[in-house]
C-alpha cells in the first residue's frame, strides 16, 4: 500500500508512468521484430527442406545451394536475441534505479526537493555514458542503452526544470524542444545508436502538442516551424544506413514507419494551417522516398511506407467520393485567409519539401526503376487538392469516383500481368468499394424507400462479385481441370483446391 500510494502522484507518480510508457515503447519494439524472424527463418528451412528431399548432384550445385541458403540468412543475426538483451537490461536498470530512488527520497517532497530531481534523468543519463566509456566501450547493446538513457535523462530533465523552474516566463517552448533536439541529435551522431534515433522521432512527434505552449500570437511564431529542420535531420544518419543495407529488415521497417508517422504529423499541425497541401505533397513525397530506399524489400512488410501511403490515397479517392467528404475537405483549406509572415514560412517549407522529394525522385532513383513508380498515387494527392478547392463538391466527388475505379482496375490488371494476389485483392476491393459507394450515394434514398429497389439493388451487387470471379478466373486459372474419364474419383496428382505455392506476393 505504501507502493501504491508514492505512486499515486507527485514525482513518484510522474516517474512512474514515464517508466511504464518507456516499458510499453521498449515492448512494442522488442516484439516487433518477431514477425519478420519467423518469415525469414521459416524461408531457410522451407529451402533446407526442400534440399533435403533431393541430394545435390555436382559440387557447383552443392555450392548454389549453400549460397541460397546464406541469402536466405536474416541481414541482422539474432535480432530477436538482441532486443532480448536490451530489453532485460534496461528495464533492469530502470527498476533498480527507480527502487533505490523509493527507499532513499521521504515521501514528502518540497518543491526544492523535486528540483534537484529533475536533473536525476539527466545525471543517469551521463552515469551510464562514462560507465560505457570505462567498462564497456566498443560493446553495441551497452552502447545503444547509453545512448537511449542519455537521450532520455536529456529530454526528462529539460521537460520537468521547464515547469519547476518556471523557465516558461523567460524561454520560449519552442526553443526548449529544440534544445533537446539538438542534443539528440549530437548524441546520435556521437554513439551512433539506432534505438535513440527511435526515441528521437519519438519526441519529435510527441513535442508537436507542447511547441506552441506559452507562445503568444506574434511574428515569431515562424520559429515553430524550426521543427521541421530537426525532423528532416535524422535522414543524414539514416539515408547512409539505408543504402548501405543488404535487405529491409527489422531496424528499416521501424525507422519507416516512425518516420513517416512524424512526417505526417508535422504536415497536419506545423504548417500554419495549410495541411491540405501539405498532404498533397508530403504523401507522394513519402512514396518516392520508399521507392528510393526502400527498393530492397522483397514484400509489402518490407516497404512500410510504401504500402501505407497506397493504402492511404486509396482511402482519399474512395472517401471523396462523398459530397460531405468534400464539403469538409474544402472547408479545411485557407490558403490565404490570415495570411502572415510565418504562413509565408510554411509555404517556402512545402516547396523544400516539394524540391527535396525531385531530388530524391532525380538522383536516387535509377532510370530503369522510374517507371516502376505509379502515377496514380504520385498525382491522386494533387488532383484531390486541386478539384476540392477548385470544382467542389458536385464535380469532384463523381470524378473521384471514377478515379478510384479506375485504380481498382489498374490494380487488378498489373496483378494479372504478375501473378500478384496480393494487388488483385487490393484492386478488386478498391474497384467493387467505389461502385457500390457510388450507387448509393447517388440512390441512396430512393433505393431505401422502396423494397422491390432495394432487393435490385443487392442483386446487382451480388452479381457484381459473381461478375468479378468470372473475369479473374477467366484471365488466371489457378485451379485444376478434372479429368471427365476419372470424375468419379477424387483427383490425385492434379488438386482442385488453389495451388498456393505459385501464388507468392511480388
Amino acid at each position: 500500500m505504501r507502493m501504491l500510494s508514492l505512486l499515486g502522484g507527485g514525482y513518484f507518480g510522474i516517474m512512474y508512468y514515464a517508466f511504464i510508457s518507456i516499458a510499453v515503447v521498449m515492448s512494442a519494439i522488442y516484439l516487433f521484430p518477431l514477425f519478420q524472424a519467423l518469415i525469414a527463418y521459416q524461408k531457410k528451412n522451407w529451402l533446407e527442406r526442400q534440399f533435403s528431399k533431393t541430394p545435390a548432384g555436382s559440387d557447383s550445385e552443392k555450392q548454389f545451394r549453400a549460397a541460397l541458403l546464406t541469402a536466405a540468412e536474416p541481414n541482422q543475426s539474432y535480432p530477436l536475441y538482441k532486443m532480448l538483451k536490451f530489453y532485460l537490461a534496461t528495464n533492469g536498470i530502470i527498476l533498480a534505479i527507480f527502487g533505490f530512488l523509493m527507499i532513499v527520497i521521504p515521501e514528502s517532497t518540497d518543491q526544492d526537493v523535486l528540483k534537484l530531481l529533475s536533473f536525476l534523468p539527466l545525471l543517469i543519463g551521463v552515469a551510464m555514458y562514462f560507465l560505457y566509456e570505462k567498462f564497456f566501450k566498443g560493446e553495441g547493446l551497452w552502447r545503444e542503452i547509453a545512448a537511449v538513457f542519455m537521450l532520455g535523462g536529456l529530454a526528462a530533465t529539460f521537460i520537468s526544470a521547464y515547469g519547476l523552474y518556471e523557465m516558461y516566463s523567460w524561454l520560449r517552448s519552442d526553443i526548449l524542444i529544440y534544445l533537446i533536439l539538438a542534443g539528440g541529435l549530437f548524441i546520435i551522431h556521437k554513439m551512433e545508436s539506432t534505438l535513440a534515433s527511435y526515441l528521437y522521432m519519438i519526441i519529435v512527434t510527441y513535442s508537436i502538442t507542447f511547441l506552441s505552449s506559452n507562445i503568444s500570437y506574434n511574428w515569431l511564431m515562424f520559429l515553430t516551424h524550426f521543427i521541421w529542420f530537426f525532423a528532416i535531420a535524422i535522414l543524414y544518419f539514416w539515408i547512409p544506413k539505408l543504402k548501405a543495407a543488404k535487405s529491409i529488415e527489422t531496424k528499416e521497417i521501424i525507422f519507416g514507419l516512425l518516420f513517416m508517422v512524424m512526417i505526417i504529423a508535422l504536415a497536419i499541425t506545423q504548417t500554419s494551417g495549410l495541411y491540405v497541401p501539405a498532404l498533397a505533397i508530403v504523401l507522394p513525397g513519402l512514396y518516392i522516398f520508399s521507392k528510393a530506399f526502400y527498393k530492397k524489400g522483397d514484400w509489402f512488410i518490407a516497404k512500410p511506407v510504401e504500402s501505407l501511403i497506397i493504402l492511404f490515397v486509396i482511402f482519399i479517392s474512395i472517401g471523396l467520393s462523398f459530397a460531405e467528404a468534400v464539403d469538409f475537405t474544402q472547408s479545411q483549406i485557407s490558403l490565404f485567409e490570415g495570411y502572415s509572415f510565418h504562413k509565408q514560412i510554411a509555404y517556402f517549407i512545402l516547396l523544400g519539401l516539394a524540391f527535396g522529394a525531385y531530388k530524391i525522385y532525380d538522383e536516387e532513383i535509377p532510370s530503369e526503376e522510374k517507371d516502376t513508380l505509379n502515377p496514380l498515387i504520385l498525382g491522386l494527392p494533387i488532383l484531390a487538392f486541386i478539384l476540392t478547392y477548385i470544382v467542389g463538391s458536385y464535380g469532384t466527388q463523381f470524378i473521384m469516383t471514377l478515379f478510384a475505379i479506375y485504380l481498382g482496375y489498374y490494380y487488378v490488371s498489373k496483378g494479372l500481368e504478375s501473378k500478384d494476389s496480393l494487388k488483385i485483392i487490393v484492386g478488386v476491393n478498391v474497384f467493387l468499394s467505389a461502385i457500390i459507394i457510388r450507387i448509393f450515394a447517388s440512390l441512396g434514398e430512393e433505393i431505401m424507400d422502396s423494397k422491390i429497389a432495394t432487393g435490385f439493388m443487392v442483386m446487382l451487387i451480388g452479381g457484381l462479385f459473381v461478375g468479378s470471379v468470372v473475369y479473374l478466373r477467366k484471365e488466371w486459372t489457378v485451379t485444376g481441370a478434372i479429368n471427365e474419364s476419372n470424375n468419379n474419383h477424387l483427383p490425385t496428382n492434379n488438386d482442385i483446391i488453389d495451388n498456393i505455392e505459385n501464388d507468392e506476393l511480388s
